[in-house]
């Protein structure tokens, strides 16, 4: 750890010095599901994904989809260009991309917590993540029920905080799903 020099305040009263940890102490996930009408909102989000990297300490990564682009891993990096990896046409309301992307986030960027944000419209029991561009394309859009978000996670090291930021999926039977992990 490194520590960092305080000088006395104004009283003369010395403070004990600040321990930095020297690896990242979280890694933030952000799922974000754009591939319809939220396009335009969630884009917004980028920036502040942005601004979030710029502590030293935290790795920020987003799984980013929407009706103009392909799908792309993006690393937002401390003090550089953002980096992304173009992943192809993903579904997004499918349970082996959310885990495939959990997992590359954790082997790519190791800490010592995870949170994982989900953004997009969310319909409580009928699920989250709305992709409405989808491969093998159904007459409806392809949702994670709450079954399939607890599926996803299986195998993975330990989210500490999961936050879903949509509608309707803070539902107590929502985190009945998650009650062990």
């Amino acid at each position: 750890s490194r520590g960092v020099t305080v000088p006395p305040n104004k009283l003369g009263i010395n403070f004990e010095a600040v321990r930095v940890p020297e690896t990242n102490t979280w890694t933030l996930m952000f799922y974000v599901a754009a591939d319809n009408d939220l396009e335009g909102i969630l884009g917004q989000m980028y920036l502040w994904f942005k601004e979030a990297s710029e502590n030293p300490h935290v790795n920020v990564v987003a799984l980013w989809d929407d009706r103009t682009m392909q799908a792309g891993y993006v690393e937002f990096v401390f003090s550089g260009p953002n980096l992304i990896r173009w992943q192809g046409e993903l579904n997004m309301g499918e349970p082996e991309t959310l885990h495939d992307f959990v997992a590359w986030s954790q082997n790519t960027y190791p800490a010592e917590h995870y949170a994982l944000v989900i953004s997009d419209h969310g319909s409580g029991l009928s699920g989250v993540a709305q992709d409405e561009h989808i491969p093998h394309k159904t007459l409806l859009p392809d949702l994670l029920t709450p079954a399939e978000l607890r599926e996803s996670l299986e195998g993975l090291d330990r989210i500490d905080v999961l936050f879903m930021d949509a509608c309707l999926m803070g539902m107590i039977e929502v985190a009945y799903q998650f009650r062990d992990k």
